[in-house]
């Protein structure tokens, strides 16, 4: 996984009334083979949320739907996946650390929950598997944490259930939750007609759990799409992939 190249933020409720039901009871928002039919070009792309912290991030968490993108199937490890993560400050331009938990979809509708982490330079460790996977259309909680008076102590959590705790060599200042895929050709999860919904989120800084209001964005508007709309406990996400016309 990778941490989100912030090239477009939107910052703005766009058309809420196009997601008026934030629970629906969706179709697979799965595209047909071949999928969204764009080029195999091993490029991570993104679309989701983030907000900076004024003091250390401790901690980000939100409900998030499982979706079953396509997975573009030229190389086994293609996956498309939604998470939250805690990020630091770039050591190496471009290449800031991270800590990460989610869902990933592989290629042939294999999908399993995840989480892993990066040292201070952004090396990633291998991904690590967490359970198996949730069904369809349901929402799980995905949590990341950061012990602030603990220095490098990350912890993972799925539907507040602990799975694992790892100490690294930097602290965050930055939540994020978004969708990501790795190549052109794979779906971002949701489709047009039904995205992926993201609610109830928070972000730890400053003693304690806010709801701050979360920049959007985007790595290519032209393939994919992200709304916000409402505030404080009430705020939602919804992340699709324009190619995916279901």
């Amino acid at each position: 996984m990778r941490t989100c190249a912030i090239v477009f933020a939107l910052g703005v409720s766009v058309v809420a009334a196009l997601f008026a039901d934030v629970n629906p009871h969706s179709a697979d928002a799965r595209c047909p083979n071949p999928g969204p039919n764009r080029p195999d070009n091993n490029q991570y792309y993104h679309a989701g949320g983030y907000y900076q912290t004024p003091s250390t991030a401790g901690g980000v968490y939100a409900n998030i739907q499982v979706k079953q993108p396509w997975v573009e199937p030229s190389q086994s490890d293609n996956f498309s996946s939604a998470w939250t993560m805690l990020v630091g400050p770039a050591i190496i331009p471009g290449n800031p650390p991270y800590a990460q938990v989610g869902w990933d979809e592989y290629p042939n509708s294999g999908r399993q929950n995840f989480y892993t982490w990066t040292d201070r330079y952004g090396n990633q460790a291998p991904v690590i598997y967490a359970g198996p996977a949730f069904t369809l259309n349901t929402y799980h909680y995905f949590t990341t944490l950061y012990d602030v008076n603990a220095f490098g102590k990350f912890s993972f959590y799925i539907d507040g259930g602990w799975i694992s705790t790892r100490y690294l060599d930097w602290q965050p200042n930055e939540a994020q939750l978004s969708g990501e895929i790795d190549t052109l050709a794979s779906q971002m999860p949701g489709g047009w007609g039904y995205p992926d919904y993201m609610n109830d989120i928070a972000v730890w800084y400053n003693g304690g759990w806010q709801r701050p209001t979360l920049n959007t964005f985007t790595s290519n508007f032209s393939y994919f799409g992200v709304w916000r709309w409402g505030s404080g406990a009430g705020q939602n996400l919804a992340i699709l992939d324009q190619y995916c016309q279901d």
